[in-house]
């Protein structure tokens, strides 16, 4: 079991690896003693669960170990201890960027832990989940944040069978909510902010543009609250977020709102195009009532054709938008004429009411394609994008003279597999093309495709693969692959188990085609992961790769730890303690 790996052998490992050309290694090991001797490394992260006691104790007797950590996760489930601990968390690590705090416990008030003054001088970020909505509060009105960019908090969620604490703490939510805005004051260069599952009116975040002047990128998921009782004051007296850039807005309806659901939406878009007028990315979502958590997946509206007319009427009146999601507003002709002004940098096209292939030949013949650099497809409908020759026609017919991103998403029941042709067409016919992400691949005996091209394409990911027969087709796609794409930067891939020992050996044999490789991730489970080591010390980008299946055992807390070491290189540690 890789808990049970020896401390001596980890710390020969790291006495081997830690060098300053060192640029990318994942290794497991048992526990954290052997850090004690990175002296040379800098910029670590922290992730615990939920053995904090054990963590900070470490880096409590290793004072130069705890100066160089800048990020720290905490998931708190049940110790009682862990909480006393957190207010010593200033002075066991002084020099905190980024700190996130995930707390389960009901019993035990997180309101009167406070981070020191020393904290405030160099937290960047802060992130708090469950019950440390409260703690955010108390901590807020203690000092002023001036080095904070970017809060996000998660209320408290409910429960199916809420106790009576939890009940107590539901209705005094709605006032730590009001609590909690009011004291961003307190935070004057706050950029980002991100509110989730907050029991939240719409008149209750009017307040921001007086507050956080300088706001960004805002996110509100509100809950329980129904439509009928916000209060949208929508008119020309309203002092809009300028600055505001990118806006979120999740919204949980009332079950007897659901008649009049698209109404509700029309009046929040309304309140955001008065609102917020200098908007490029706007997502709205109408959240499931019986999902006890709000996260900002995607749900479907209620009445999808009455909602497409309701984004119509919200386009018309926006002039600046740069990306649109085409789920509830596809490019007919009519919604192209629409965005007539608009220079979409990035849409999103669902196979749908409206087929892929169509929106694309509307865009096209409007001229809307010619500025598209990012482009997501989701495939949904059917198996017609089996046939190689689909998508070739549209990356001829609908050519886009300046899409740099691509990235394909399959939403079957069941895998459907892309020709293996499709990277081949993708190099060949659209040359400017940097990104390239699939979500299922699949190779056989068949004859491949030369590319006969070289490709300016530095990213690909394909989220699972699978080989069918021998590997000796993928041996030869991938070797065109890498000898089409010398600029290659980094390679993500996911294999199935079978092939998993004999890819690897491929992929050692591919890096000579490519100088530029600077990272290589190989996954073969979801409870897998990949060692990646530097095998030359006299030239960045070369790598020697191997894997190991991390196998969870009982009472077995993981620790990762991200270790940046001087310059480029970077050092990911798996650390398992085991827990008696």
């Amino acid at each position: 079991m890789l808990d049970k790996i020896p401390a001596e052998i980890t710390t020969e490992i790291l006495r081997y690896l830690l060098t300053p050309d060192l640029l990318q290694c994942m290794l497991v090991c048992r526990s954290l003693t052997p850090l004690a001797q990175a002296a040379m490394v800098n910029n670590v992260s922290l992730y615990f669960t939920p053995n904090i006691y054990a963590g900070l104790k470490f880096f409590r007797g290793n004072y130069l170990m705890a100066q160089q950590v800048h990020h720290a996760d905490f998931r708190i489930e049940k110790d009682f201890r862990d909480h006393k601990l957190l207010q010593s968390i200033p002075s066991i690590l002084p020099n905190l960027r980024s700190l996130r705090l995930y707390s389960r416990l009901q019993y035990y008030d997180i309101a009167d832990i406070t981070i020191t003054s020393k904290c405030k001088r160099t937290l960047k970020e802060l992130s708090l989940r469950g019950y440390g909505a409260a703690y955010a509060v108390k901590m807020l009105q203690t000092a002023t944040f001036r080095a904070l960019r970017s809060i996000n908090v998660s209320f408290h969620n409910s429960h199916a069978h809420p106790s009576p604490l939890d009940m107590l703490r539901s209705m005094q939510e709605p006032n730590i909510s009001k609590m909690f805005i009011k004291c961003l004051k307190n935070i004057p260069n706050l950029k980002q902010l991100s509110i989730k599952n907050a029991t939240l009116y719409v008149c209750d975040v009017e307040d921001l543009h007086n507050i956080a002047p300088g706001l960004q990128e805002l996110t509100v998921a509100t809950k329980g609250v129904p439509f009928s009782e916000q209060k949208l004051t929508v008119g020309s007296h309203i002092q809009p977020l300028i600055k505001l850039k990118t806006l979120n807005l999740a919204i949980v309806p009332n079950e007897r709102d659901v008649d009049e659901l698209d109404e509700s939406v029309i009046k929040w878009l309304e309140y955001v195009h008065h609102k917020y007028i200098g908007l490029t990315n706007l997502r709205l979502e109408i959240m499931d009532p019986h999902d006890s958590e709000i996260h900002l997946d995607r749900f479907a509206f209620s009445k999808t054709l009455q909602s497409m007319n309701m984004m119509k009427r919200i386009v018309r009146k926006l002039e600046n938008m740069e990306r649109i999601d085409s789920q509830f507003f596809p490019f007919t002709r009519e919604n192209v004429a629409l965005c007539k002004g608009f220079q979409l940098q990035g849409v999103k096209l669902w196979d749908m009411h409206v087929s892929i292939e169509q929106q694309l030949k509307n865009l096209h013949a409007s001229k809307q394609a010619d500025s598209i650099k990012a482009l997501h497809l989701v495939l949904s409908k059917d198996d017609h994008y089996t046939r190689p020759n689909a998508f070739k026609r549209l990356l001829l017919d609908y050519k886009m003279k300046h899409l740099k991103k691509l990235d394909i998403k399959i939403e079957l029941e069941q895998y459907m597999s892309l020709p293996y042709v499709l990277p081949a067409y993708l190099l060949r016919y659209v040359p400017t093309l940097e990104s390239f992400s699939l979500d299922y691949m699949e190779i056989g005996d068949d004859v491949l495709p030369s590319f006969q091209v070289e490709s300016g394409l530095r990213h690909f990911k394909v989220n699972l693969f699978r080989a069918r027969g021998d590997l000796e087709a993928t041996n030869t796609f991938f070797e065109n692959l890498f000898k089409a794409c010398p600029l290659l930067e980094s390679f993500d891939i996911r294999l199935s188990l079978d092939i998993a020992d004999t890819f690897t050996c491929l992929i050692l044999d591919l890096k000579k085609y490519t100088k530029h490789l600077k990272d290589i991730r190989l996954r073969y489970d979801e409870n897998s992961t990949c060692l990646l080591f530097n095998d030359d010390p006299k030239r960045r980008g070369k790598f020697w790769e191997t894997h190991t299946r991390q196998v969870r055992e009982p009472f077995t807390v993981e620790k990762l730890i991200d270790l940046r070491c001087h310059g480029d290189a970077k050092l990911k540690i798996h650390a398992y303690d085991h827990l008696d």
